[in-house]
């Protein structure tokens, strides 16, 4: 009888072992995002010198947590051979894929996902292994930006005909892009409207959610997602248009004084902290990177 009782407390305890693991293993599996990119040229993402040779000018590869600014690089290799990366986190994030030199596509990825990018043409196009990614509206923006080519612009145009665009060339230059940005934010709109794609994603794609207040002070005090590249942006773009860009010289070349905008961040009156932590750690890391150990440490106090 006791022996038979022993059998069932053990048989009871390892059941309990086992659901824990499993529990555990599929906690693990939960926290992690794997990313599949498939081999590729980068031909699309490359610049030959006169001499005709390639030297890849790829923008580096990123993404951000959710309500993070931190960017946590992805090194990618996938010359020609596929490569997989594996990011364990407990939140949703926000990868920025560069592509065809020119733009960069925010993909929205939550832990438990398993996507692939595919490049037909050298451009990137993501599955998802888990949903349907055509029924998100994740690839519309790649699509759009091939279907309407950005306008050229004042430096290619320089580097083509020697001379700057003249007043009318100006013109029609912006008025072309104006045209170009509205036809591709009826696209979205029609989309949306069919509720064929995530509300977030037609968020980030029309870039609309600021317009109204980034260049008045009133973005420093919005509660912004920093973890979306483009909405920080707008709050640099704000931050410039508050306090113009100064430039100094050094041995090393001309460089935007990021000690000055550092200074101008705490002069800022009504500010959220995150935003305000968002600049003055932009602004940190550019002047580690271009002046004196000194300075650095000044600033990193």
């Amino acid at each position: 009888m006791r022996f038979l009782l022993f059998l069932i407390i053990l048989f009871h305890f390892s059941c309990s072992q086992e659901k824990k693991k499993n529990i555990a293993k599929k906690t693990e599996e939960q926290n992690k995002i794997t990313v599949i990119f498939k081999g590729r040229t980068y031909e699309k993402d490359s610049i030959k010198d006169s001499s005709g040779s390639v030297s890849y000018s790829l923008a580096k590869m990123f993404y951000r947590e959710n309500n993070d600014f931190v960017d946590y690089e992805l090194n990618v290799e996938n010359v020609n051979k596929p490569d997989t990366i594996v990011i364990t986190t407990k939140n949703k994030i926000y990868l920025q894929h560069p592509f065809h030199l020119n733009f960069s596509a925010t993909y929205i990825l939550k832990p438990g996902d398993t996507v692939v990018f595919n490049y037909p043409n050298d451009t990137p196009y993501i599955t998802y292994l888990n949903k349907n990614a055509d029924s998100l509206g994740t690839n519309e923006y790649v699509r759009r930006n091939l279907e309407y080519p950005l306008i050229e612009s004042n430096f290619s145009f320089f580097r083509k005909n020697k001379r700057k665009r003249n007043k009318q060339e100006e013109e029609k230059a912006q008025q072309d892009y104006k045209e170009r940005n509205a036809i591709i934010l009826s696209h979205f709109n029609s989309l949306k409207e069919k509720q064929a794609i995530e509300d977030e994603i037609y968020q980030i794609n029309t870039f609309n959610q600021f317009e109204n207040i980034e260049k008045h002070d009133s973005i420093f005090n919005a509660t912004i997602n920093l973890g979306i590249e483009k909405y920080s942006n707008c709050l640099l773009y704000s931050f410039y248009n508050k306090f113009p860009v100064v430039k100094i010289k050094t041995g090393n070349g001309v460089f935007v004084d990021s000690r000055i905008n550092f200074d101008n961040v705490l002069k800022i009156n009504s500010i959220k902290s995150k935003n305000k932590d968002f600049l003055l750690y932009t602004f940190l890391e550019e002047i580690i990177n271009n002046f004196s150990k000194p300075d650095a440490e000044k600033y990193f106090q």
